[in-house]
C-alpha cells in the first residue's frame, strides 16, 4: 500500500491554489515594479528627444547665419507662419535680414517645427530679459546669452536646458536646471 501513495504523489500534475495565488501575487509585484521603472525610462528619453530636437533646431539655425551671412531668427509660433504664442506650441527659424523679428513672406522661413505636447512646457530666458526671439548674426553669435528650459508635465525631476552662450555654442544641461520654474 505504500508504493501505491508513493507512485500517485509522483503522478500528480496539477497545482494547489496556493501554489497558483503566490505565483499569480509574484506575477503581480514584478510587473508593477517594471511598468513603474519602464515610465521613468520613458518620461527620460522624451525629455532627452526633445532637448536633442531643439539642439538640432539652434544647430541649424547657426549654421545657416554662417552660410548665409545673414541674421537668422527663432521665434515661437502658433500656426508655423507667424511669431507669436508660446515657445511649447512650436517654432519657426527664418532669414530676419531687415531685425523685424517676423518673416515678411514665406520665402524667408527655413523650418517649422511642431507644438510639444500640451502638458509639457518650454520656456526662453535670456540674459536681457528678450524672451520672445533667439537671433544668430553673420558671425553665428547671438546678442544674448540664455536657455530653453523644458519641463515634462508628468515627471518634471526629468526637468533640461540647452544653454546657448554668447557665442553661439550650445550645451544640454540636466542637472543644474531650476525645477522650481516648472509648474
Amino acid at each position: 500500500m505504500n508504493n501505491y501513495h508513493i507512485n500517485k504523489a509522483v503522478n500528480s500534475k496539477g497545482y494547489t491554489l496556493i501554489e497558483c495565488l503566490v505565483t499569480v501575487v509574484l506575477l503581480i509585484v514584478l510587473l508593477t515594479w517594471g511598468v513603474a521603472g519602464y515610465q521613468h525610462l520613458i518620461a527620460r528619453n522624451k525629455t532627452t528627444a526633445y532637448l536633442n530636437e531643439l539642439v538640432a533646431a539652434i544647430y541649424y539655425a547657426r549654421s545657416e547665419a554662417l552660410k548665409n551671412h545673414m541674421l537668422i531668427t527663432i521665434c515661437k509660433s502658433i500656426n508655423g507662419q507667424q511669431c507669436g504664442g508660446n515657445w511649447r506650441d512650436g517654432w519657426l527659424i527664418f532669414v530676419d535680414p531687415l531685425n523685424k523679428k517676423q518673416p515678411e513672406n514665406p520665402e524667408q522661413i527655413l523650418r517649422i517645427y511642431q507644438a510639444l505636447p500640451l502638458v509639457d512646457q518650454l520656456s526662453w530666458r535670456s540674459s536681457l530679459g528678450e524672451n520672445d526671439v533667439v537671433q544668430f548674426n553673420w558671425l553665428g553669435n547671438m546678442r544674448q546669452d540664455g536657455s530653453f528650459i523644458y519641463c515634462p508635465q508628468q515627471a518634471k525631476q526629468y526637468a533640461g536646458a540647452v544653454v546657448i552662450s554668447l557665442t553661439g555654442r550650445v550645451r544640454i544641461d540636466k542637472d543644474g536646471v531650476d525645477k522650481s520654474i516648472c509648474r
